[in-house]
């Protein structure tokens, strides 16, 4: 039997949508034009046994090909569609799902995740897989639909060694971050800056992401390649609700918070009476900090801060 039709090619296939889109303009993960059959060609293909036409579809080697051959007609579609998909997985590293996340179509990310075993770590040139993508679209069906496949690395690093938490924390995608907090990432992977989720949530200065960390368990006291711990930020951006969050949160391992370290509470007075902050300085002299410890330059912190006009 083979799959000559006079009718015109209408799309009736259940992912049409993104069909259309295959055959009117070619995605980018086929890279070249398509190379369309002449009238002639395309008629001498279409009376051939669609046993013959799969045979010649098990020996292309280019996704172009496989997508001329399927945008004949809706037969044609029916019978290559397929292959063009497998391909896609077994020799394009199943980047379609990157042409399908950029366009926000989850049905066609689902199908191939689902029927076709496409790889929900590939990767680009940054070494980003498509959750990297679905984060910056801001699709969050897409997201979960990646995540939700258990082949997915949800803390895979790319190559400034990001986790997707770090990098949606980092480009204040927060509401992603707490979608992402739903499957169990790892908080303290740090990035080629030494920085974790917490370093990046203290930086956006958004309190109650800062207390979900907290209460997960993040390190708060790992500094980063310029040796600012996350307590130095919160002070340095002068927010004292989250500076006092961290003093008083417990370490998950020594069961101690900061306020109990007797050389961290005077190091962070001089930093907090450097910023002003009057409710941390006295958080910090009612749990045993030395006020009349001295900064870098010699001077009383409490000569210090009358200098600065703070007569508190």
């Amino acid at each position: 039997m083979s799959i000559a039709d006079p009718r015109p090619y209408q799309p009736l296939h259940p992912h049409d949508h993104h069909i259309q889109d295959h055959c009117s303009r070619e995605p980018d993960w086929l890279l070249q034009e398509v190379a369309t059959p002449r009238i002639n060609d395309e008629m001498f293909l279409l009376n051939l046994p669609a046993e013959m036409l799969l045979c010649i579809a098990d020996s292309l080697d280019q996704a172009r090909d496989l997508l001329a051959l399927a945008c004949l007609n809706q037969a044609a579609n029916d019978l290559f569609l397929d292959y063009l998909y497998r391909f896609n997985v077994r020799h394009q590293r199943s980047d379609a799902l990157f042409w399908g996340v950029r366009r926000g179509k989850s049905k066609f990310v689902k199908m191939m995740l689902d029927d076709y075993g496409a790889d929900a770590n590939t990767t680009d040139h940054r070494s980003r897989t498509p959750i990297f993508h679905a984060m910056r679209t801001k699709n969050e069906t897409i997201i979960r639909t990646l995540l939700v496949d258990k082949r997915a690395d949800i803390n895979w690093q790319d190559q400034r060694r990001q986790t997707p938490l770090v990098y949606a924390i980092e480009r204040n995608l927060l509401s992603t971050a707490s979608l992402l907090l739903d499957f169990n990432p790892c908080l303290n992977i740090t990035d080629i800056k030494n920085r974790s989720a917490i370093w990046y949530a203290i930086a956006s200065c958004d309190e109650n992401l800062v207390q979900v960390l907290l209460e997960r368990g993040s390190d708060i006291r790992t500094p980063d390649y310029k040796q600012f711990s996350p307590l130095s930020l919160a002070i340095a951006r002068k927010t004292p609700r989250i500076t006092r969050l961290l003093l008083l949160h417990s370490d998950s391992n020594s069961r101690k918070t900061l306020l109990e370290d007797v050389t961290i509470r005077n190091r962070l007075l001089r930093q907090a009476v450097q910023a002003s902050l009057h409710d941390v300085i006295a958080l910090l002299i009612a749990h045993g900090a030395d006020p009349n410890s001295r900064n870098r330059d010699g001077q009383r912190l409490l000569h210090q801060a009358t200098k600065k006009g703070d007569r508190e």
